[in-house]
């Protein structure tokens, strides 16, 4: 050879560790877990072996002539025969080198027609294609063979129990051709054909499709295919589902009653990922084959069909039937036992390999209903993996309420009826447990789920006994995902035993670990620590490491002690409390790492350690109830959590003199203060030494690698340090103040308060617990802080930087005061700008609008306690819309809070009506100088920040202002006055909520693709205020072209009205104090925060809350101007709320928002709406005269919540 070779002939783990480790990962987590997802199977190792194999390399573009007869077919496996006459003729592959394809595909088609051949039609008589790369390739094949644009199918409703191929809207079988639905009968649960066919007479389908993904019961293929004949339709039968049981004579076979036959290979049929398509007629068939290639795909992956002819083999053994049957009667074991057990089974039952229990049915400790998301969820952490299903009855897809059982996989790994039972009785302990609850989010209530920490272990236990007795417990990979993988004997042994033992030491098992209990008397040893220094083996305790950017406030709202003001560097200790405000452990935290990794230790005590590790999962999973009293609260999270008790441990110095003992140990180290913590090297042995003491003793822990223990221990003691034991340990902890660990019973939250009030921080926002003590305390709970007040100060009418602009542009008495400024508002006219916002573009002078900058560590922090949305999941370039809401849960004001560096930097734009006052209640919040909390007058923010006003001369070059291009021209007009490509290219693709940041001009622009319009394009600008006349001038310059117009306050009301936008003091707060979730906006107000301003109060109203905003059209063109305040009445004539905006649209109807009772706040619903006049002189009704005037109602009616720019288009073209 001339070189070296380039095939990469390593092994996995060597080439690529990372996949490598993601694929014993899968491997382990499939070992410890039940898989019962419906669609999912164990492919066999010799059907994997074959998809890897040398086939993999090898195009094959072409077919198997279907002119050939099953012994031509038979010919191609001979295959030194085949070699001479590919040799001679080449084959009819558009590749050569594909000597073997032929027979690898008859191959499998040979055993595929063999599987399903019955006694009218022979393997012989049945046409194979193997080809197909998915289900979806051989459906869409079936369509593009047969159907043109516009023909209609008739199938399965997916939101019943169809498949996504035959009708899904995202998928071409919904946007090509016209599908009308049928579905199992609500009260019986089977398919009515009677139904079923008056539908198909109505609309004559060319193809009616019979086969699904959760209907449990077998087919009647003959009753389909009579019902096919008499509309001259095809009857395609897809199997993906049931063709295990189909090859296995368990379920009724469609061939010869089916025109075409369709299925998947790797659901019941066990075999690789891949499709195929079964025929009886030789016309159809050929039709196929020219869709799949070269219709659908390209060239067949070889390896695939010679995986299916592995499959196919299996499929036709006897153990391959009884497995089949093995699966049918897991499942109805399983759905008996779930019906004794009180579940209700959607459908009626089963007798196929699926079963579905239907949610809705079940009872629970909650006022919601559980659906199928979180059910699935949950049974998922607890080691079940099923899968969520819509059925019958369900409204929305999104929010299904049946979860399916599927039993393929656990009967391959061998479980039977007994497995079935227990798995039914962990299902319902699961689903049972669960207390359902759901909060707003964006399209409708979002629902979730908590389940109680005790319950989750117990199951997660049951579930890896039931997977360890049927896979063993040698499996190492499987140690890694073990739910109780609790250490071995020879773990819990102290690495100092024999030391102990040989000097004389008592030792008793303490939690599992043979310890010493005392060295000398007890009171010896207390005598020793009061004057001289103690050294203990505090190898049981538990040494955990917390990591990642949201560990910081995970552990804040966790723990009763502040760790936000916890610095590298520092220890602090603390306590944990469970769901019912019962102790679970005192713990030491070390801040190792102050970036966004976030790095803390934990010290947990022996007896707890366990416990507290699976709290911190649990909680970092959201999923546990961790407060009784807080439902939709979850901590902040994720983090990674780290056990590292296995691999290191920790000593206690304790004593007089123990500052001495440390010196001589490390000779460089200056004085340790208490509540502080080194990493250093010891003789290249890393340690940490940690100075956290308790009552009157000065402790230190010293953390160590656990295989160099015995060298520091040695050491210690020979510098006379005495030994303890746990005994002494407990003592001095007792004396201490601190909990001891000796039996099942825990002190309350209050109890270990009032025992160490010194160990708790009252004023956090939140911690676990907390509320109980706030409690308790009641009126002993002194606070200085004030009830917030904002006086409006009388000042003289300001103006922006575009004053001049405006007064060149408008008339006098269009520049009229708006909220302290002198505005304009309109140019040419409310309608011609309004109509140019719609058409091409307006630019809009926002400057007047407040602008705060947020800079420091915790600036996040910060503004996630002061505002409603979530600010940690801001990304750099992001902006989010939220509130500031105020204690009783009312908006000061709605905000754009813009990332501009998550670790550290944001900026926040606030309306101009409001600016002074959310500038002043944001630094009394800063300054903990107003109560921010009705439940808790302690609570203050717990982190510091840096705040600026950024239109204050103060700010210097920082200074911004803002404008506002807004319509469909704008990216073309904004794109005219850049000359850098990166920039244009950066803003072509900004998506909404995002920003960006360059040059135009020379000048530097903050770019936002944000806007109070409603259009679907439009940006917001971000100059310096020496900036904004030249920015303006040059977009109205440049903007002529496209048809931009400047646009004033008038447009800009009109626009944000037709768009459904809220404005402060009509749709929120305002007459009806009203909340952004009676505004329509519950998803910006993350209920999931255990804090934030106005939280407790905003849960109360939204269970209490009787009004809410909708939009609302006039039906009539060119009646009087609907005013805020108008009365609102219901088409019975009752009272139901009053207007807060209304604006004449984009077609000429009026188009308007109003506050009205919710129970009438129905899209398509008539609404009367009275336009006063200024002076209202009516008569009583029962004294009115001839010509007397009375005042009656126009009709609206109430559309979508919010405007949709294409639809609204749509209205006006008309």
């Amino acid at each position: 050879m001339s070189g070296e070779d380039f095939i990469f002939k390593e092994k996995l783990h060597s080439i690529d560790p990372e996949v490598n480790f993601l694929v014993d990962l899968k491997g382990a987590k499939q070992e410890c877990k039940i898989i019962m997802i419906a669609s999912e199977s164990l492919c066999p190792k010799s059907v994997r072996e074959t998809l890897s194999s040398s086939f993999t390399n090898i195009y094959a573009e072409g077919y198997l002539s279907l002119r050939m007869t099953a012994e031509e077919k038979k010919e191609l496996i001979k295959f030194k025969r085949q070699i001479p006459i590919y040799q001679r003729y080449a084959g009819k592959h558009y590749h050569k080198g594909c000597d073997y394809m032929d027979s690898v595909e008859a191959l499998a088609c040979l055993r595929l027609s063999k599987l399903f051949e019955t006694k009218e039609f022979s393997a012989d008589k049945i046409y194979s294609n193997v080809q197909s790369l998915s289900g979806v390739a051989a459906n869409n094949a079936v369509y593009t063979a047969f159907l043109s644009p516009g023909d209609v199918i008739m199938s399965m409703d997916l939101s019943h129990e169809g498949h996504l191929t035959h009708r899904s809207p995202v998928k071409r079988s919904g946007k090509t051709y016209k599908v009308v639905h049928y579905g199992a009968d609500i009260k019986t649960g089977k398919i009515n054909f009677d139904k079923l066919e008056k539908l198909a007479l109505e609309n004559r389908p060319k193809i009616i499709i019979a086969g699904y993904r959760t209907y449990p019961w077998d087919i009647d293929w003959i009753k389909f295919k009579d019902l096919a004949k008499k509309v001259g339709a095809l009857l395609l039968a897809d199997i993906a589902y049931i063709a295990g049981p189909v090859v296995a004579g368990l379920c009724n076979n469609p061939i010869g009653v089916a025109d075409i036959i369709s299925f998947t290979t790797h659901k019941t049929l066990c075999g690789p990922r891949g499709a195929v398509i079964l025929c009886t007629d030789r016309e159809i068939a050929k039709k196929i084959n020219y869709a799949i290639f070269s219709g659908e795909q390209g060239g067949p992956h070889i390896n695939n069909v010679a995986a299916k002819a592995v499959a196919f083999k299996l499929a036709g053994t006897d153990q391959f039937k009884a497995l089949q049957k093995k699966i049918i009667e897991n499942t109805q074991s399983l759905a008996e036992a779930f019906k004794e057990l009180g579940f209700t089974l959607a459908y009626g039952g089963t007798n196929t390999h699926m079963v579905l229990i239907d949610l809705k049915t079940i009872q629970n400790k909650s006022k919601y209903k559980l659906d199928g998301e979180i059910a699935t969820r949950l049974l998922d952490l607890c080691g079940i993996v099923c899968n969520k299903n819509t059925i019958a009855g369900d409204e929305k897809e999104a929010r299904p309420s049946a979860i399916r059982f599927g039993t393929t996989w656990v009967s391959q790994r061998g479980m039977g009826k007994n497995e079935m039972l227990r798995i039914a009785e962990i299902v319902n302990k699961i689903l049972t447990g669960i207390i359902p609850y759901r909060y707003p989010g964006h399209g409708g209530s979002v629902g979730r789920g908590k389940i109680l920490q005790l319950l989750m272990d117990n199951v997660k236990l049951e579930v890896d006994s039931l997977t360890g007795e049927l896979f063993g417990e040698g499996i190492t990979e499987r140690k890694l995902y073990s739910y109780s993988d609790l250490p071995s004997e020879s773990d819990k042994e102290s690495p100092l035993l024999e030391i102990h033992q040989k000097n004389g030491a008592t030792i008793k098992e303490y939690n599992g670990y043979r310890l010493p209990s005392l060295y000398n008397s007890l009171e010896d040893e207390l005598k020793i620590a009061e004057e001289d220094s103690l050294i203990f083996d505090l190898s049981h305790m538990g040494i955990i490491e917390i990591l990642g950017e949201r560990a910081q406030a995970f552990l804040q709202e966790i723990t009763t002690n502040n760790i936000y003001t916890l610095k590298c560097g520092q220890s602090r200790r603390s306590y944990l409390f469970d769901h019912n405000y019962r102790l679970v452990d005192d713990v030491i935290i070390m801040r190792r790492d102050n970036t966004k990794k976030n790095s803390f230790l934990i010290l947990s005590n022996s007896p707890n350690h366990f416990s507290v590790t699976r709290y911190f999962c649990s909680l970092s999973n959201e999923y546990t109830l961790f407060d009784r009293e807080e439902l939709f609260a979850k901590i902040e999270g994720p983090c990674v959590i780290n056990d590292y008790r296995q691999s290191m441990t920790v000593f206690a110095l304790l004593g007089k003199k123990s500052p001495e003992i440390i010196k001589k140990l490390l000779s460089t180290l200056e004085e340790l203060q208490e509540g502080y913590f080194i990493e250093k090297e010891l003789e290249g042995i890393p340690i940490f030494l940690s100075r956290s003491s308790y009552g009157d003793y000065t402790e230190y822990q010293l953390i160590m690698p656990r295989k160099k223990t015995s060298a520091i221990w040695n050491r210690l003691i020979s510098y006379g340090v005495k030994p303890g034991g746990t005994d002494t340990k407990n003592k001095l902890r007792e004396k201490g103040k601190l909990p001891i660990y000796v039996n099942g019973d825990r002190p309350t939250a209050i109890e270990v308060y009032e025992a160490n009030p010194g160990y708790f921080n009252l004023n956090k926002p939140y911690f676990i617990g907390q509320s109980s003590i706030i409690k308790h305390l009641g009126e002993k709970v002194k606070s200085d802080k004030t009830e917030f007040k904002f006086e409006e100060q009388k000042v003289p009418l300001k103006r922006t930087p575009l004053f001049e602009e405006h007064q060149k542009l408008a008339s006098k008495t269009s520049i009229v005061p708006f909220a302290g400024w002198e505005m304009p508002v309109k140019y040419s006219g409310i309608k011609e700008e309004h109509m140019a916002v719609r058409q091409t573009a307006g630019l809009f002078d926002v400057s007047h609008m407040g602008i705060f900058d947020f800079q420091g560590e915790d600036a996040c922090r910060f503004i996630d306690l002061i505002s409603a949305n979530y600010i940690p999941g801001v990304r750099k370039g992001q902006i989010v819309y939220s509130y500031l809401l105020d204690v009783d849960g009312v908006p000061i004001d709605d905000i754009l809070v813009y990332g501009i560096d998550p670790y550290g930097h944001y900026m926040m734009v606030v309306n101009a009506a409001n600016a002074d006052k959310t500038w002043e209640w944001i630094n009394a919040v800063k300054e903990k100088k107003v109560i921010i909390d009705r439940n808790n007058p302690l609570c203050e923010v717990d982190v510091d920040v840096e705040i600026r006003n950024l239109k204050d001369p103060s700010s210097g070059k920082d200074r911004r202002v803002d404008m506002a291009l807004q319509g469909p021209k704008s990216l073309d007009i904004l794109k005219s006055v850049i000359d850098n490509r990166d920039l244009i290219w950066k803003l072509e693709n900004l998506k909404k909520f995002y920003f960006i940041r360059g040059e135009i001009c020379g000048m530097d622009v903050i770019i936002s693709r944000t806007g109070y319009t409603g259009e679907e394009v439009g940006f917001e600008m971000y100059v310096h205020p020496d900036n904004i006349v030249k920015l303006w001038n040059l977009l109205l310059e440049r903007g002529k072209a496209f048809g931009l117009k400047p646009a004033a306050l008038g447009a800009r009301d009109s626009t944000r009205t037709e768009a459904g936008l809220p404005l402060y003091g009509h749709e929120l707060a305002g007459k009806f104090s009203l909340t952004p979730l009676e505004a329509g906006y519950g998803s910006f107000v993350k209920f999931h925060k255990p804090f934030f301003v106005g939280r407790s109060s905003s849960i109360k109203k939204e269970e209490t809350k009787t009004m809410e905003i909708v939009r609302f059209r006039m039906i009539a063109r060119g009646i009087r101007m609907v005013k805020p305040g108008n009365p609102v009445v219901s088409i019975r004539g009752e009272y139901i709320g009053e207007v807060t905006s209304c604006a004449l649209g984009t077609d000429d109807h009026q188009i308007g928002l109003a506050c009205i009772n919710r129970k009438f706040a129905k899209e398509g619903e008539q609404i009367g709406i009275f336009i006063l006049p200024p002076k209202v002189n009516e008569k009583q009704k029962d004294k009115l005269k001839e010509g007397d005037k009375v005042i009656l109602h126009e009709t609206g009616e109430i559309v979508s919540r919010f405007y949709v720019v294409d639809k609204c288009k749509a209205e006006t073209a008309e």
